[in-house]
């Protein structure tokens, strides 16, 4: 029998490209006929230009799975595809895909007042918002990095006694860390995130009122609480790891040592983090009385807990709006987190997640007979949604009222 390779890479699903910032391919190569292992080399080109080149090595008669971080440096649809060489198969060679890129995205960071620079939250997580490192780790392949005019988040700072209404309503993702809001500013803040109009992460503090602002802003209803710290941060004893990592889940899929690895099990790059000190989240559900007839309880997912179990990172709704809680500080005080390799992917991943849901939603790329659904927000109802084939025909499609009135 002949010799194959063939690339059989999924569609970067899932995730919502953003100008600046990288998206994951996952490239899945398979060998047939070969006596052994061989290496190849995959290109990855996206419109018309290539932007990376990754060897490849591949057991034999079985496949080898590899990640490929993709930077794009401009909104709109990119057309690219990922290549191997040529072989006796050409079919099978090559694999294709699109990106819908969308533009910045305005972040704001609120943080404490009257804090010193090295122990100001907003100096580690604007480093980690505005850094061209590739948020799929330090061994991904260099991403392509253009000038300022590719910058993928628009970040301000402001201070929780200074914070303004019309910075709130601008933000597409609002990072509140180590604050105490007052009842006037945390309700802009509630009212834009519960509108669906922007995402929220909650950062504990080492402050000695941090966690104030998810009481403030979950009130007397179901969400996820800070609890009261624990640990000492100059005891060695305290230490504590990662234990369980969600690596389904898009802000620590990136981490995954391998895609055969167990959700459960955590990343390589996750070994070496260090939590001397935290706040233990408190998840605090609907109660099952208070759930009315064909209502949904906003759901609550554990994302990480350290090795004794303790929830430290977990994700919800407010209203319309994603919200992440997470229970270490922005500051080295108590962890290694803001200066640990894991530190601005994941605060970049969380950002891209949390963003708010685009009014269209499409599908980029199916594979053959396969359907693409389009979701609509519901406040377009009166909109005209047409298919154009490669040919340039054009057929309208008939929208359908869906769980969400969309």
């Amino acid at each position: 029998p002949g010799r194959n390779l063939a690339v059989l890479g999924d569609p970067p699903r899932a995730q919502r490209p953003v100008v600046g910032l990288p998206v994951e391919l996952r490239l899945r190569v398979a060998a047939a006929g070969f006596a052994g292992a061989t290496d190849t080399k995959a290109t990855v080109v996206l419109d018309d230009e290539v932007v990376a080149q990754v060897p490849v090595v591949v057991p034999q008669d079985r496949e080898a799975t590899t990640l490929v971080s993709l930077t794009p440096t401009r909104a709109g649809v990119l057309r690219g595809h990922v290549a191997l060489p040529a072989d006796a198969f050409p079919e099978d060679d090559t694999l294709h895909f699109v990106l819908n890129v969308e533009p910045r995205v305005g972040v704001l960071v609120v943080a404490p007042p009257g804090v010193a620079p090295l122990a100001d939250p907003a100096l580690f997580l604007r480093t980690a918002l505005e850094s061209p490192r590739s948020s799929a780790g330090p061994d991904a392949p260099a991403a392509p990095q253009e000038a300022a005019d590719a910058a993928s988040l628009a970040v301000t700072v402001a201070r929780a006694d200074a914070l303004k209404e019309e910075e709130v309503r601008a933000a597409d993702v609002i990072i509140a860390v180590d604050v105490t809001l007052d009842g006037r500013r945390a309700g802009w803040i509630r009212d834009h995130v519960s509108a669906g109009r922007a995402g929220l992460m909650l950062v504990a503090g080492a402050q000695p009122k941090a966690g104030n602002a998810a009481t403030s802003l979950v009130g007397d209803g179901p969400g996820i609480l800070f609890g009261k710290p624990v640990g000492d941060p100059d005891a060695e004893s305290d230490a504590r790891s990662p234990g369980t990592v969600d690596h389904s889940h898009p802000i620590f899929a990136s981490f995954a040592p391998a895609p055969e690895t167990a959700t459960t099990e955590r990343g390589a790059m996750l070994d070496t983090l260090v939590v001397f000190r935290h706040t233990p989240l408190l998840l605090r559900p609907l109660p099952s009385r208070d759930v009315r007839a064909g209502e949904r309880p906003p759901p609550q997912s554990v994302l990480l807990r350290l090795d004794d179990g303790t929830p430290l990172v977990a994700e919800t709704q407010l209203g319309k709006g994603r919200m992440l809680v997470c229970g270490v500080p922005a500051t080295p005080d108590w962890s290694n987190l803001p200066v640990h390799p894991a530190f601005v992917p994941f605060v970049l991943r969380a950002v891209q997640h949390l963003r708010p849901e685009p009014p269209v939603i499409a599908v980029e790329s199916v594979r053959a007979c396969e359907p693409a659904p389009v979701r609509v927000d519901a406040t377009w109802r009166r909109a005209v949604v047409q298919v154009v084939d490669p040919r340039g025909r054009r057929t309208a499609l008939e929208l359908v009222a869906g769980d969400g009135g969309a």
